[in-house]
């Protein structure tokens, strides 16, 4: 007779529309807490019907997904009934900070072992406190330094979230790591030739591509200028742009006529693709023949993993955690923040030199650093250390 397996829980906290890297984190954590006599209890909010896929993946690696409503007081509610359900050995909380804090009580409480993700960066403490004044600053110090004294380990997905983590919390910086998500190293296996044909793109232009949430600290307006900058210069390139609306609002779709009346506005609309968001991300990369990425915030970028594997050269903003996937003149190039001359002078660079070796670095250096079942393996250890 199999005995009870011990539970290690995930709150993952967010309503699935998309597959991302932490879930792709997530199947892999499910498959080797498995084979380890582990199950993973995967937590969302509210619905899985947006992404069937990805908890039928969490099933089949031998994980469980549990709903809880993303209503605060019903949420607590919610998660104090999956403790009790499962009395779990570890627990992981990411993304919402209102239920952090509660569930490093519950495990405190119920001796689980406590881990806290931070996947965001945080913004810089001075402009904080001249904007909210010195009280505020000092109470959002107090929540970080509570998270850091009651969690085994706060693993940061970044050292540029690491450093701010630090800088805002009080003291116990020893518990604060950094835990690279990473990305799967398994590479399309469709040609550039078969995509665009299938996709209906241009067969005989350089595309340049971009994963994103439409929003303005996306950067894509910074794209659309580039593209106007380069058709002037005589390079008329095109643009795919891969991603929808984040939740839907009507603001966030206000900003996506805005980008559309902007290139409208600049002649470049006929050379701009949306192909809106897609489940097959990795398999579709290949199109491109570079990959931008000019947010004006990012803790780390795991789409630039992506685009690494697909052996594409990669443009980011010298910001957040993005020079720690793109070291500048070796995996891509990294320009400043909201400045599309100089992403276009970058895109014209990669154009002139079509025998750089940026993609292929980028590729070598992904396998080397954010292989995922490598981070996943890691992970598992932490728990169990």
């Amino acid at each position: 007779m199999n005995s009870k397996p011990s539970y290690i829980i995930e709150f993952l906290l967010w309503t699935p529309s998309v597959y991302s890297g932490l879930d792709h984190l997530m199947v892999e954590v499910c498959r080797q807490a498995k084979e380890h006599g582990k199950q993973v209890i995967c937590v969302y909010f509210d619905t899985m019907h947006n992404m069937p896929m990805l908890e039928q993946d969490i099933i089949r690696a031998g994980g469980q997904v549990e709903l809880v409503s993303s209503r605060t007081r019903q949420m607590l509610k919610d998660i104090r009934a999956l403790y009790r359900k499962y009395h779990p050995e570890v627990v992981d909380t990411h993304f919402v900070h209102p239920a952090k804090l509660y569930t490093e009580w519950l495990s405190l409480c119920s001796h689980a072992r406590h881990f806290t993700h931070v996947h965001s960066l945080l913004g810089d403490v001075q402009q904080f406190q001249r904007r909210k004044g010195l009280f505020r600053r000092f109470a959002v110090g107090i929540y970080y330094w509570l998270q850091k004294r009651l969690s085994r380990q706060v693993l940061c997905i970044s050292e540029a979230i690491q450093k701010e983590y630090c800088r805002w919390g009080y003291g116990g910086n020893k518990r604060v790591s950094v835990f690279y998500v990473g990305t799967p190293l398994s590479p399309s296996q469709y040609t550039q030739k078969d995509l665009r044909r299938e996709l209906h793109l241009p067969m005989d232009k350089t595309i340049i591509t971009n994963i994103s949430a439409i929003e303005p600290i996306k950067g894509i307006d910074v794209i659309i200028k580039a593209l106007s900058l380069l058709k002037e210069r005589g390079r008329e390139l095109c643009f795919v742009h891969i991603g929808g609306l984040r939740n839907g609002t009507p603001a966030e779709q206000t900003y996506a006529d805005s980008l559309r009346q902007l290139a409208t506005d600049l002649q470049v609309a006929n050379q701009i693709v949306w192909l809106g968001k897609r489940a097959d991300v990795q398999d579709i990369l290949p199109l491109a023949d570079i990959y931008v990425h000019p947010s004006l915030s990012e803790g780390l970028g795991s789409v630039l993993m992506e685009a690494a594997v697909a052996g594409l050269p990669l443009i980011g903003t010298r910001i957040g955690g993005i020079p720690e996937v793109i070291k500048d003149e070796q995996t891509g190039l990294l320009i400043p923040p909201a400045d599309a001359q100089s992403l276009a002078q970058a895109i014209a660079r990669i154009m002139d030199n079509p025998t750089n070796s940026y993609g292929t670095e980028a590729q070598i250096f992904v396998s080397e650093h954010f292989d995922q079942t490598r981070c996943a393996q890691q992970l598992f250890n932490i728990y169990y250390v």
